[in-house]
């Protein structure tokens, strides 16, 4: 196995940075295997990882004039592959969160044994419209806290902010949630 800081990787580089796509074919046929790989463990999805492999291969093709010929080649792919991976993971779980909120929107509302089916679907409607509107922030702590009925600490650990930050975007989210479901029916806001 070849190292990324051999005399010929560094050639192969300059290579491709020249424009030879020989050169930029050996380079990925090189580290396809390793891309994919990652990407599959990351993401569990053959597609999806196959997706992200093409995409790494893009960006090294994109950024072959600024890549420095003292950082490895190995560590540049496996941080933009990681990278890609985690942003395709956020934007499926933002996907997901979406499509629960449908179905888990009734927690959010306390109803009385009298609210119609129709009163009920208006209110979910309500809610996601207004949870919508919340800075993104704010709208995950909610979600977390209150549809996967997680715990200050586990929202913590999930999101990378303190509990006291979780906290905070919890308190301020509701209370912004409540005066945009009042200003939706026409009551004062609350400041």
């Amino acid at each position: 196995m070849t190292h990324d800081q051999s005399p010929e990787t560094r050639e192969l580089l300059r290579r491709s940075a020249a424009g030879d796509e020989a050169a930029f074919r050996d380079l990925v046929e090189r580290h396809e295997g390793r891309v994919y790989r990652l990407a599959l463990q990351l993401l569990g999805d053959p597609v999806a990882a196959e997706e992200a492999a093409q995409e790494t291969f893009v960006r090294l093709y994109r950024s072959l004039d600024g890549l420095r010929g003292d950082a490895r080649l190995s560590t540049w792919l496996h941080r933009v592959t990681v990278n890609l991976c985690r942003d395709e993971q956020r934007r499926l779980k933002r996907a997901e969160r979406l499509t629960d909120l449908d179905t888990a929107a009734p927690k959010l509302v306390v109803l009385g044994s009298q609210t119609d089916d129709l009163e009920r679907e208006e209110m979910r409607q309500r809610i996601r419209a207004a949870l919508e509107r919340l800075p993104e922030q704010q709208k995950e702590a909610i979600v977390l806290r209150y549809l996967s009925e997680l715990s200050y600490a586990e929202i913590s650990e999930a999101t990378g902010a303190s509990p006291n930050t979780v906290a905070s975007r919890v308190y301020r989210g509701l209370r912004q949630l409540g005066a945009l479901l009042g200003a939706d029916r026409g009551e004062e806001e609350v400041s």
